[in-house]
């Protein structure tokens, strides 16, 4: 249990960050993140837009990693879509709906965990920069549990496989800013985290990330 809180606290989700106002007759971009959390992060993100014209719509997918001594360790990878709901003039009103599965392992355990984030920003949009605010959920719904030889050892009632029912979770709130030059844009953002029961808070309660964007 006390794992699988670190390993939702420390893969908090928050949406990909573009401009709502540079180059939206692109239908594709790509996104480099680097950002903290528990530690540093990094990752890759695509998007591709499936509808310009009544709403606004992208299909996205990104997978993150922190930096470590294995390349492929504790990744997590998303895939969902980012809607825009609402644009009166400069003002642009979005969401972010995705599924997430997750992987966190150490000496005790393995985890495995399917999941779903939401997020919502608003804010004030020119071709060559933004300015908003953001706020979001991340809930774990399913996890598989692998424990290790040592910890059954110590611990010989303890079960592997699937818990349910949905366990974990967090909230967080922010901002979102950035700069769009041509095709591309940089992009920062940052905020505060917040357990789902709404009373206690993280070790290290606050997240931030740099990302680089091409649209083509």
């Amino acid at each position: 249990m006390i794992s699988l809180q670190f390993t939702l606290t420390a893969s908090t989700a928050h949406g990909q960050t573009i401009n709502l106002e540079n180059k939206m007759d692109q239908k594709h971009f790509l996104q480099a993140q680097l950002g903290a959390e528990y530690g540093i992060i990094y990752g890759l993100g695509y998007g591709f837009q499936l509808n310009k014209k009544v709403i606004p719509l992208w299909l996205t997918s990104d997978i993150s990693l922190p930096i470590g001594e294995e390349m492929l360790d504790d990744p997590k990878s998303r895939v969902g879509i980012k809607i825009q709901w609402i644009k009166i003039g400069r003002l642009h009103i979005s969401s972010d709906v995705r599924g997430i599965y997750r992987r966190f392992e150490n000496d005790q355990v393995g985890i495995s965990n399917f999941g779903m984030d939401m997020n919502a920003v608003a804010g004030y949009y020119k071709a060559s920069w933004f300015i908003a605010s953001e706020a979001g959920f991340d809930k774990a719904i399913a996890s598989h549990f692998k424990h290790s030889a040592a910890y059954k050892e110590s611990f010989p009632s303890v079960k592997n496989g699937w818990i349910e029912p949905a366990m974990g979770g967090n909230f967080h709130y922010g901002f979102q800013t950035g700069w769009s030059f041509i095709n591309n844009e940089l992009t920062l953002s940052g905020g505060k985290l917040l357990n789902q029961d709404f009373k206690t808070v993280p070790l290290l309660p606050f997240y931030g990330s740099i990302a680089f964007t091409h649209k083509f």
